[in-house]
């Protein structure tokens, strides 16, 4: 492929990006491609490997078009990647809460994984896993871990202790294929508490999250707008009616603002609780105005009962009693 045909690719590249419709998702995308097109030069001498990144960026630019068209699924995929949930910076976003607490035990043979609070949080929650929740005593003993690895059980006692090698192949198995299937937070909220929020403990957890002074949930609540909840015809008509009610405003396009909402649904949101100097706790949940399975029926997501429909209610709960 030419230099020229790879400059033409570049600006091709660079006027989609342009069309994307938020700041944040536009300055990702322009940071990417210009990594990208400056490790293809960096290896015009091997081919091969230069046709694999041209491959990739030609993929990347067809799903930025196919966002521009409509497509669901390559909107879904363009901001995925430009929110962590794929791709290298889903990575950089969980390498602090995997990695960092790991480094001496990779240089120790024989050493046990460590999971970190903040990923023991996320691996037993379903509002920030691509499956099941785990089980707390899994992280201490895997499913998978035979009953030879207790020394105190029958079948140690019969056939001998399982190997500690392979105890420690297969915890550190499990560990790396549960860990993958997290959905990574992209900022640590802290309580509404000026003594907490000033504490160095507290801001050094903070930067374990590299995006945590970027605002990106507050962008895209500003993008969706409110309410936390769609209204319902009467109360659309009720707002419609009050002249001093001041709308919030939010990107015209219903069709986008459910592709954030539904991107929220995969924002998993850590929250510092139990915060003491020493003890530190973590709760993990969605935005309550997330498109997501795991909030249907939840409170956020119902209306509220008004003065028409309130007798209604209390009449049917008579009746049951």
């Amino acid at each position: 492929m030419t230099t020229s045909h790879v400059r033409s690719l570049y600006r091709t590249c660079l006027r989609q990006v342009n069309k994307l419709p938020h700041v944040y998702v536009r300055h990702f995308f322009r940071l990417k491609f210009a990594d990208d097109f400056r490790a293809i030069y960096g290896h015009s001498n091997n081919v091969s490997l230069t046709k694999r990144k041209l491959k990739r960026v030609e993929k990347t630019l067809r799903k930025i078009q196919g966002a521009h068209a409509g497509h669901v699924k390559a909107f879904a995929h363009v901001l995925d990647m430009a929110y962590g949930r794929k791709g290298k910076l889903r990575w950089e976003l969980m390498e602090p809460l995997v990695l960092e607490p790991n480094i001496g035990a990779l240089h120790q043979p024989f050493q046990n994984p460590i999971y970190s609070l903040e990923l023991k949080a996320l691996l037993t929650t379903p509002y920030s896993r691509t499956t099941k929740p785990l089980n707390p005593e899994a992280l201490v003993n895997p499913p998978k871990l035979p009953a030879r690895a207790d020394p105190s059980s029958e079948e140690a006692r019969l056939l001998g202790r399982l190997s500690r090698r392979r105890e420690m192949n297969l915890r550190w198995r499990y560990f790396t294929q549960e860990w993958k299937k997290v959905r990574p937070p992209v900022e640590l909220a802290v309580p509404v508490d000026s003594s907490m929020k000033l504490s160095d403990e507290v801001g050094t957890l903070q930067h374990k999250f590299p995006l945590n002074d970027v605002g990106i949930l507050d962008h895209i609540l500003e993008l969706v707008g409110s309410p936390a909840r769609p209204l319902t015809r009467r109360e659309r008509k009720g707002v419609e009616e009050d002249s001093t009610t001041v709308t919030r405003a939010r990107h015209p396009s219903r069709w986008l603002r459910r592709r954030y909402l539904s991107l929220l649904g995969r924002i998993p949101v850590i929250t510092l609780q139990n915060y003491r100097r020493g003890h530190t706790g973590y709760h993990v949940s969605l935005s309550p105005i997330a498109i997501s399975p795991s909030l249907h029926g939840t409170h956020g997501r119902l209306a509220e009962v008004d003065a028409d429909v309130a007798p209604w209610l209390k009449g049917f709960e008579d009746v049951e009693k």
